[in-house]
């Protein structure tokens, strides 16, 4: 299992077998940075994505190598928190406070393939569906009336 820390803004693996703990890096690059906000695992690369809260800031961690990778790009600036994290069908979807706003980065291109999207507004991304080609999340939409209306939508 991994786990993140406030204040010192540190990843962890325990093992529950063992009953070991084991301190796998700190985040903290300054005062401001207290918290990890969440994680998401990508079973494909071995890595783990840490969200930072305070200031927001991401970073892919590969387990295998220990070496880590920030990946914040400069939307996030002026952000609190990468609050939520999802690796699902190929992609990591991460939520980004305030806001919220939706942002998703493909990890074979290293790009950000949807970058600062203002409509959602939601807790979270689903798992990917059982037909394994979406992921969903909702956002509210304004009609003409000026009503707001959760919306269900897909990732593809």
């Amino acid at each position: 299992m991994y786990g993140g820390t406030g204040y010192s803004q540190t990843l962890f693996e325990y093992d529950p077998a063992s009953d070991q703990t084991r301190i796998l890096k700190s985040f903290k690059t300054s005062s401001k940075e207290s918290h990890i906000r969440s994680l998401a695992y990508d079973s494909d690369r071995q890595i783990i994505y840490v969200g930072g809260a305070d200031v927001a800031k991401l970073y892919q961690y590969d387990l295998a190598s220990g070496t880590s990778t920030a990946l914040h790009p400069p939307e996030f600036n002026g952000m609190t928190s990468v609050y939520d994290l999802r690796y699902a069908g190929g992609k990591l979807f991460v939520r980004v406070d305030p806001g919220p706003v939706m942002c998703v980065y493909d990890p074979d291109t290293s790009s950000w393939i949807v970058n600062k999207n203002t409509a959602y507004n939601a807790r979270g991304f689903s798992p990917l569906s059982p037909d394994g080609k979406t992921v969903f999340y909702t956002y509210y939409e304004t009609l003409p009336e000026g009503v707001q209306q959760a919306v269900v939508a897909l990732f593809v």
